[in-house]
């Protein structure tokens, strides 16, 4: 009984599993008739059912896999694509630091540039405020706009000082002996033929000196 059953599962199992064509179109499953009463071996329907009652774990077990396999796959293309993106991103990121590093240097060598002919214009100028007058005066306007940040004053007279003011203006049409001008400060000079060196800052585009009695 058992050996004739395992035959016919046999049977039936190569029959079930045979080999078609790639382009054959699947053929429906004919249903088995019911099997015939007091029959001595399993007949058709149940070899199928026993069948479909194996089948349906490893069925399972394949929709299973293919799910995972689908997922890993889509993560796969959603890494491919970030990788990607991260590489054209680190290939604009070379170009853009390389294009900065270049107006970088061309800056440093403006500025070398711009330094070394500040260096040469902007040397140490010495001007003559006023010669041989008498005291009291104000001096003549000297034109100091020309990028110089600091003006030293040395007054030396042949007679005695007391003190001088240091005037400055913008504008030294409209300047007077009394108006249009504002003093930066005072030297004292203690009634001494030589004044101790004074150094302001420019504020204004010319000075002059007031010098006393």
């Amino acid at each position: 009984m058992t050996i004739a059953r395992f035959l016919v599962i046999s049977l039936l199992l190569v029959f079930l599993f045979a080999p078609t064509t790639a382009n054959a179109a699947p053929k429906p499953t004919p249903t088995p008739p019911p099997c015939p009463a007091n029959f001595t071996f399993p007949c058709r329907s149940e070899v199928q059912a026993m069948i479909n009652t194996a089948l349906q774990p490893i069925e399972a077990t394949l929709t299973s896999i293919q799910n995972t396999i689908s997922t890993i796959q889509s993560s796969l293309s959603q890494l491919t694509t970030t990788v990607n993106t991260t590489k054209n991103n680190q290939t604009t990121d070379e170009a853009t630091i390389t294009s900065q590093e270049t107006e970088i240097a061309k800056l440093q060598v403006r500025v070398a540039n711009l330094e070394a002919s500040e260096s040469s214009e902007l040397n140490p100028k010495t001007v003559s405020f006023a010669s041989n007058r008498a005291q009291p005066f104000n001096s003549d306007w000297i034109n100091v706009s020309v990028g110089y940040n600091t003006i030293t004053i040395n007054l030396s007279i042949t007679g005695f000082i007391t003190n001088y003011g240091v005037h400055y203006t913008d504008d030294p049409t409209s300047a007077t002996d009394s108006t249009g001008f504002t003093v930066q400060g005072f030297q004292q000079c203690n009634s001494q033929t030589t004044c101790p060196p004074l150094t302001l800052p420019i504020l204004g585009k010319y000075y002059r000196t007031g010098v006393s009695t």
